[in-house]
C-alpha cells in the first residue's frame, strides 16, 4: 500500500470528522433549538460521509496493492 495516500486519507478524516463533532457538540452553545437541531444534524452527516469517505478509500487502497 501506498503509505503517502494513507496518511492523506487519514488526515482528511480526522479534519472533516473533528469539524462534525465540532458542530454536533458545539450547537450545544446555540441560544435557539432550532438552530442546535439543524447543527447536530450537519455535524452527523459530515460524519457519516467522512467515515464513508475513509473507507472506499482504504478498501480501494488495498485493492488497488493486491492488484
Amino acid at each position: 500500500m501506498n503509505t503517502n495516500e494513507i496518511v492523506k486519507v487519514t488526515s482528511v478524516f480526522v479534519l472533516l470528522t473533528l469539524a462534525g463533532l465540532g458542530l454536533a457538540v458545539g450547537s450545544a452553545k446555540v441560544a435557539d433549538v432550532p438552530s442546535q437541531q439543524v447543527l447536530v444534524s450537519l455535524g452527523s452527516a459530515i460524519f457519516g460521509g467522512a467515515l464513508a469517505f475513509f473507507l472506499i478509500q482504504l478498501f480501494d487502497l488495498n485493492r488497488q496493492a493486491r492488484a
